[in-house]
């Protein structure tokens, strides 16, 4: 390989990102998850998705960058179920910081997920 090809594929490139987490709400309808970029990767252009299981009751849903208090909140809904954020667009999610998904109001015993789609830069 010469030096020229070693120091192209040592370039980080950007790929596509497509990854979510699950939870089981508990007996008041909360949940929480987490996702986190590996070491060394970063996520952007990133869109967040919801979805339970059922919904006889409308649940809550809001999503943090790094932790959960209010100057860390990126967005929520009032409508957990079937609903999108682009509020992490324009946003570059380090290594090792979470995105964190929390649940309110929710069905108990309903799934919970949140989705994130958009790309991860990889070293």
């Amino acid at each position: 390989m010469t030096r020229q090809e070693r120091s192209r594929s040592d370039m980080p490139r950007d790929l596509p990102l497509d990854t979510s987490a699950t939870v089981t709400l508990d007996g008041s309808g909360k949940g929480t998850v987490i996702l986190v970029p590996n070491v060394g990767q970063r996520w952007k252009d990133c869109l967040v998705s919801v979805a339970v299981s059922s919904s006889n009751n409308v649940p809550e849903f809001r999503f943090y960058k790094g932790n959960v208090a209010q100057s860390s909140l990126v967005d929520g809904t009032f409508t957990g179920n079937l609903n999108s954020s682009d509020a992490l667009h324009n946003v570059v999610i380090p290594p090792g910081v979470p995105v964190i998904g929390v649940w309110a109001n929710g069905d108990p015993g309903a799934s919970a997920t949140m989705s994130i789609r958009g790309m991860v830069t990889v070293p």
